[in-house]
C-alpha cells in the first residue's frame, strides 16, 4: 500500500484530485481520493475482510423508507431509534501500510464506494500497548457542527461496526456490536487516539423513547447540524450489507425530498446535463436511472466550470 503517494499526486499522478471538492466535508478534513489503482485494490481487501470474496460492492447496509405494514414490525422485535443526521454517509476503514508496517492508516469509504485517504489518525489498540486497530470498519456519518459561538467542529458518528481487528462483526446483534466499539475502539480513542475530526457514538434510543427523541436529542442536534428524520434499526438482527428491511427511515412530509445524481455528457452540449434518479439498491449496488435533461445557460456552465466542483455523477 502507499497511501501517501495517493494523497500527494491524486487519482492522476499530477496533483489533482477530481473526487475532493475542496470546500466538501472531505475537503474540510484534508481527505485526498485514492485513485483508481489503489480503489481496486482496497475494494477487494475490503470484500476479502466481510468474508465476501467476490463482491466488491459497497458493503453497507442501506435502509428502506417507513411505511404503515412497519408499525406492527416495530411492537413485535426491539428496534434501537437515533435521529436522522443532516451529514454524510460512510464506512470508515482502519488498515496499515503493508505488512509489518508500524504506520496506521485510515481510509473513509462513500456510498458511491470511493476511498478517501485521511491523514493525521490513530486509533490505539485496547489491550496491545502501543499498537492500534487494523482491519476495523465503522458505520457512520461525517457532520460539521456549529456551534451558537461561532465555533465549527467536525464529528464522525457512528452507529455500526462491521469488523474489529480482521473479526466480523456482522453476524452478531447491534448491541453487541456497538458494545465492543464502545468499549475496544471509542475508549481507547477517547483517552490516547486523535484525528483530523472527533469519532464519537450516536445517540441511540430504545423505540419506546420516542418522547426522549423528539423532546431532549432532536431539537439540540437541529441547532448544530440539522435533522431530517429518524432511523430505526432492529436490535436483534445481523448486520446486512445492502438493502435491510430491518432498518427503517422516516421523515416528516415537509422533509421529503428527490435526490439527483448529475451526468455530464460533454460531446452533448448544450444537451449534456442529465438528472438521474436513485431506483435503490441493485444486488448491493446503486441503481440510478435517467429522469430528465436539466437546462443550464452558458453563462451558468462558466460558472461552474470555474468553480473547480467536481460535477460529473454529483448527487443535487
Amino acid at each position: 500500500m502507499d497511501p501517501f503517494q495517493a494523497r500527494a499526486n491524486g487519482a492522476a499522478g499530477q496533483g489533482v484530485d477530481p473526487k475532493t471538492d475542496p470546500n466538501s466535508i472531505l475537503g474540510l478534513v484534508g481527505a485526498a481520493w485514492a485513485g483508481d489503482d489503489l480503489q481496486i485494490r482496497f475494494r477487494q481487501e475490503v470484500a476479502n475482510l466481510l468474508g465476501r470474496p467476490h463482491n466488491t460492492r459497497f458493503p453497507g447496509a442501506q435502509p428502506v423508507s417507513f411505511s404503515a405494514r412497519h408499525l406492527d414490525q416495530l411492537k413485535q422485535r426491539d428496534y434501537w431509534v437515533c435521529e436522522k443526521t443532516d451529514g454524510e454517509r460512510f464506512l470508515l476503514w482502519m488498515t496499515d501500510d503493508g505488512p509489518g508496517s508500524a504506520r496506521q492508516v485510515v481510509y473513509l469509504i462513500n456510498r458511491r464506494n470511493e476511498y478517501f485517504y485521511v491523514p493525521d489518525f490513530y486509533f490505539p489498540h485496547h489491550s496491545r500497548r502501543g499498537e492500534f486497530h487494523r482491519d476495523t470498519i465503522l458505520d457512520g456519518e461525517l457532520v460539521e457542527d456549529k456551534h451558537p459561538d461561532g465555533r465549527r467542529e467536525i464529528n464522525f458518528l457512528v452507529f455500526d461496526m462491521l469488523t474489529i481487528d480482521g473479526q466480523s462483526m456482522m453476524k452478531r446483534t447491534l448491541d453487541k456490536r456497538m458494545g465492543y466499539f464502545k468499549e475496544q475502539v471509542l475508549k481507547p480513542y477517547q483517552r490516547d487516539g486523535r484525528g483530523p475530526f472527533a469519532v464519537k457514538d450516536k445517540a441511540i434510543e430504545f423505540a419506546y423513547g420516542l418522547e426522549k427523541m423528539f423532546n431532549e436529542i432532536i431539537p439540540k442536534v437541529k441547532k448544530l447540524h440539522g435533522n431530517d428524520g429518524l432511523i430505526f434499526t432492529c436490535r436483534e438482527t445481523e448486520y446486512h450489507p445492502g438493502t435491510d428491511e430491518h432498518i427503517l427511515k422516516w421523515k416528516p412530509p415537509e422533509e421529503n425530498t428527490v435526490d439527483f445524481l448529475m451526468h455530464i455528457d460533454y460531446d452533448a452540449y448544450p444537451q449534456a446535463f442529465e438528472l438521474w434518479v436513485y431506483y435503490g439498491d441493485n444486488r448491493g449496488e446503486a441503481e440510478y436511472r435517467k429522469h430528465d435533461t436539466l437546462y443550464v445557460s452558458p453563462d451558468e456552465w462558466e460558472r461552474w466550470k470555474a468553480s473547480g466542483v467536481p460535477l460529473q455523477d454529483s448527487i443535487w
